[in-house]
């Protein structure tokens, strides 16, 4: 489970990413991007029925991005609303796939920081 101050909750803030939002294809979905007010990054993640009737299948694959952002949070530059919203070709895919797929995606929108911490 992320943090409270690392989650988006507000209806107001799921529009304007919406509306204003930086949009990336990636192997496993769409990733939205907004700049926020804030020293840290806000992460959603949407999985509709569409991709799987099954809770339980919807419910792993959250909890697999969840772990891969919790890891990779601390490489991200702050300051953003971030928006997962996962496709069917997520279905089937292993966790490291999944993870390399979200590095990507984060490279493209460069996000990722040119420097690593361990």
């Amino acid at each position: 489970m992320l943090s409270k101050e690392n989650r988006l909750l507000k209806e107001k803030d799921f529009i304007g990413i919406f509306q204003h939002g930086r949009l990336n294809y990636s192997r496993i979905g769409r990733i939205k991007l907004r700049k926020n007010q804030l020293r840290e990054n806000r992460f959603a993640i949407i999985i509709s029925n569409k991709v799987t009737k099954k809770a339980v299948s919807r419910n792993k694959i959250k909890r697999q991005i969840r772990a891969i952002i919790k890891s990779i949070n601390h490489q991200l530059k702050p300051a953003n609303d971030i928006l997962i919203i996962a496709s069917s070709k997520i279905l089937g895919q292993k966790y490291s796939e999944i993870e390399q797929a979200l590095k990507d995606s984060f490279k493209e929108l460069k996000l990722l920081s040119d420097k690593v911490e361990r």
